[in-house]
C-alpha cells in the first residue's frame, strides 16, 4: 500500500511531527501508517539556523507484500 504523511521539520533538520494524509494514500491500515510514522521520525534533513521554526513537507512510503 501507499502511505503519505505530511511532515513538520524543525531548524535542526529533525521531523518533529507527522500527520496522516488519507486522501493521497491508498490504504487506511493503522499498522502501515504507524510503520511510516516511525520511519519518518528517523529521517534527518539539512540543518538551517535561519529557516522557519517548522517547515512542512511530505513523505510517501510504498509497502509491498512479500
Amino acid at each position: 500500500g501507499k502511505v503519505v504523511l505530511e511532515i513538520f521539520v524543525d531548524r535542526d533538520g529533525k521531523v518533529k511531527n507527522t500527520k496522516r494524509n488519507y486522501g493521497l494514500s491508498n490504504t487506511s491500515s493503522d499498522y502501515l501508517f504507524k510503520l511510516a510514522e516511525k520511519a519518518a521520525k528517523t529521517a534527518a534533513f539539512t540543518v538551517k539556523s535561519d529557516a522557519p521554526p517548522l517547515q512542512k513537507g511530505s513523505m510517501t512510503f510504498h509497502f509491498k507484500l512479500k
